[in-house]
């Protein structure tokens, strides 16, 4: 399973309640700097496409080609106006 915003409020409360039964793949911008749970954390930043091609090679070299789901929990915010 695919989260994006894992490391944040609600991403990190579902990667806690998925990580007993499921292999959890965690995308963040800044994923934690200690983390109980077993989760491969990746740092993500899905504003700049070259850091989303590189995250999924690895990704794809690391688990394989097949994501069961993905949970989109990333936000982007924008306050200059």
């Amino acid at each position: 399973m695919l989260v994006t915003g894992a490391a944040g409020l609600i991403g990190s409360k579902i990667v806690q309640r998925l990580t007993p039964d499921h292999t959890v793949v965690g995308l963040d911008l800044r994923p934690p700097e200690s983390s109980h749970m077993d989760v491969h954390w990746y740092e993500l930043d899905l504003t700049e496409q070259d850091s989303v091609d590189s995250v999924m090679a690895r990704i794809r070299d690391e688990h394989g080609d097949s994501i069961a789901s993905v949970i989109h929990l990333a936000a982007y915010y924008d306050f200059s106006g």
